[in-house]
């Protein structure tokens, strides 16, 4: 049934231009985000979980932001895809991943920035005797942290490379476009093969 319909045409797709800029201006958005992401550089557990308390605001804000920014990405990324014709199979593809990607690190967004928190809030007033077992969750919650980041991650370059291998099929800028995202694509395997995974910077100093 599908095969008989032709592609959007400008005038009934989604306009592109809302969407491009929207995609433009959450990429500097994330790295003022990240920019202001608190870092964690106790390594004993009561002053660790004390840092975790006393950043509350600020990390709540920037992984806030960051939710924020995936679900507009999100919505753009949807548009493009509509405007690309969604009934090519790698451009679904690429769609699908992205959403996967969205949702892993929205949750590890959701884990880093407002359940950690909540955790060590209530710990900080804790006796002695209950901190073994606030480092024991807050390490389940780091090491949840970094495999959604992970999964996030992968599958957002995957969702990159399949879009930039489309546009590399077509002519001129668009062309250019698609190499470059190959290239961006490739970027998170080079830095997990020569630094490996790393830790959330919220609980680096429960971990050694």
């Amino acid at each position: 049934m599908l095969q008989g319909r032709s592609a959007p045409s400008p005038a009934t797709a989604p306009s592109g231009f809302a969407a491009g800029v929207i995609i433009a201006v959450s990429a500097g958005l994330t790295i003022v985000a990240l920019s202001h992401h608190p870092t964690i550089a106790h390594r004993e557990p009561s002053a660790a979980i004390a840092d975790v308390v006393r950043f509350a605001a600020t990390d709540r804000i920037v992984h806030g932001a960051m939710i924020a920014i995936m679900g507009a990405l999100l919505f753009s990324l949807c548009v493009l895809s509509i405007r690309r014709d969604l009934r090519d199979q790698s451009v679904l593809a690429a769609l699908v991943a992205f959403a996967i990607g969205a949702v892993a690190l929205i949750g590890a967004a959701l884990l880093d920035g407002f359940v950690v928190p909540s955790i060590a809030t209530t710990y900080a007033a804790a006796p002695p005797s209950a901190m073994p077992g606030a480092v024991a969750l807050l390490r389940f919650c780091g090491a949840t942290i970094q495999a959604a980041s992970m999964l996030g991650t992968v599958a957002v370059s995957v969702a990159i490379l399949l879009w930039s291998i489309g546009l590399v099929r077509s002519a001129g800028v668009l062309r250019t476009t698609g190499i470059v995202g190959v290239l961006v694509a490739a970027l998170p395997a080079v830095v997990f093969a020569v630094g490996g995974s790393t830790l959330t910077p919220h609980l680096r100093g429960l971990y050694t």
